[in-house]
């Protein structure tokens, strides 16, 4: 037969019997380690995304099929229709230049105006 388990060792200070705090400081060192890791790694990752360039030029292609997806949804209509923009234009806000819509009676003018610094756009018909 065995007898009862033998207690953990104790450390005597003061008169008084203290247990070692090893045991219960075992996990504060690595989760510490983990935290910091984890931190390091969200900013590093993390603050790349904060910072977007926005484009300097405009490309007229990309204009196209804005504004032809656009006057899509406005209308209705199951396709988009055909734009012509000029060549890539420059981003400043309040830059305005002219587009073509190949409309059933002949082309239409529409007016394109740069609202903000990076590229947004307000359009409409330079008939009205």
């Amino acid at each position: 037969m065995t007898g009862p388990e033998p207690e953990p060792p104790t450390a005597t200070i003061g008169g008084t019997a203290a247990r070692s705090r090893a045991g219960r400081r075992g996990y504060w060192i690595p989760g510490i380690i983990a935290l910091t890791v984890l931190v390091v790694m969200a900013l590093a990752l993390g603050a790349g995304d904060l910072f977007h360039p926005a484009p300097a030029v405009l490309s007229g292609a990309e204009v196209e099929q804005q504004l032809a997806l656009g006057i899509q949804a406005q209308g209705g209509y199951a396709r988009p229709p055909v734009v012509h923009c000029p060549g890539p234009q420059p981003v400043a806000r309040g830059h305005t230049f002219a587009c073509t819509l190949d409309g059933p009676k002949g082309p239409v003018g529409i007016r394109v105006v740069e609202i903000d610094a990076r590229g947004q756009l307000r359009w409409s018909s330079a008939n009205g």
